[in-house]
């Protein structure tokens, strides 16, 4: 077992005895694993206090205790994931190698489970990873958001339909065309983005009613429809 402060975190890893390529780290309410013999201990300490440093920041904005505690799994996978149910979030090896673990988009997942909408669930989470997130990761790599919307829609001729919520909400898990889903995931964030920071002035709270009634109009005062309308109108005319 070895002991160190990262970060002002007090991280304790551990070499499993099942093997010496399985190790553990722990940072107050997150634990990080790994088997993969690739990782080692000290990347694995730095997620797992990174997690934990975003996860209090998560919670404290969200309103909540922050008291859960969640794992994080370093395997050999593609796409980063969250199962919701076991606390458990699954990052790859490669995401970890080149500072590309989409920690904080995660974390919301974990603490805010799935909305009535893709559009609402992904979106919050990529507000998340953008405010309080570190690394270049999915769907903007550090980009600022709304500027790499445009640029990718012009880039790849792929103009946003006039019901760019549908867009969205459809092409969000379309792992056949990687192109509409970057951008449906670049859409959801801005429109989160917008919804939190310009119509509720920054109430989070306050935005997981929609996310969790679909009610724009009692929280919002308008439609979906006109708040959608307001956010194109400010993404691309300005």
């Amino acid at each position: 077992m070895k002991a160190l402060v990262v970060f002002g975190v007090l991280v304790v890893s551990l070499v499993l005895a099942a093997g010496a390529s399985a190790k553990e780290s722990f940072a107050g309410n997150v634990v990080g694993v790994s088997n993969e013999t690739s990782v080692t201990r000290e990347e694995l300490n730095s997620l797992t206090s990174q997690a934990q440093g975003e996860y209090q920041q998560i919670a404290r904005i969200l309103g909540r205790t922050g008291n859960e505690k969640i794992k994080v799994s370093v395997e050999d996978v593609e796409i980063s994931y969250t199962n919701f149910y076991r606390r458990t979030i699954v990052t790859g090896v490669y995401h970890l190698k080149n500072g590309q673990v989409p920690l904080a988009h995660e974390l919301t997942h974990v603490f805010t489970g799935r909305g009535v909408s893709e559009v609402l669930s992904e979106g919050v989470a990529v507000y998340f990873q953008e405010r309080v997130g570190k690394g270049r990761v999915f769907p903007n790599y550090g980009f600022e958001l709304n500027a790499r919307l445009k640029e990718n829609s012009k880039r790849w001729n792929i103009p946003l339909p006039r019901n760019a919520y549908a867009f969205a909400e459809r092409n969000i898990n379309n792992m056949d065309q990687m192109r509409p889903r970057i951008l449906s995931y670049l859409l959801a964030g801005s429109f989160c983005r917008y919804l939190i920071d310009d119509v509720l002035g920054g109430d989070v709270p306050k935005f997981m009613k929609i996310f969790h009634t679909g009610d724009f109009l009692a929280v919002a005062g308008k439609t979906r429809d006109a708040l959608m309308e307001e956010w194109r109108h400010a993404v691309f005319v300005g």
